[in-house]
């Protein structure tokens, strides 16, 4: 589930979409928690997946901790990547 602070908006034409921040979230706020309808899928399960899916799975997609790929089944896969961070992913289980 995504902050409902944090909304969907175009960034740039050469990145897309992103979330933003609406207003300043303090630190330790979350943003986002893994919820019911995410997707877990296993290596095996990600590599079985037709090629069409290669791109989308490399955009929307990231690796946890137990090397389990999880796809957000909301905005929150659009939350980009940045060099300058200022939040960072929590553990579930």
């Amino acid at each position: 589930m995504i902050h409902p602070d944090a909304v969907l908006t175009s960034i740039s034409p050469a990145v897309g979409l992103g979330l933003v921040a609406i207003r300043p979230l303090p630190k330790g706020t979350l943003i986002w928690v893994h919820d019911a309808l995410d997707r877990i899928l296993t290596p095996q399960a990600m590599a079985s997946l037709p090629s069409q899916f290669a791109a989308l799975k490399a955009r929307f997609t990231y690796r946890n901790q137990n090397g389990y790929y999880v796809l957000a089944w909301e905005d929150a896969r659009f939350m980009n990547h940045s060099c300058d961070s200022n939040c960072a992913l929590t553990p579930f289980n």
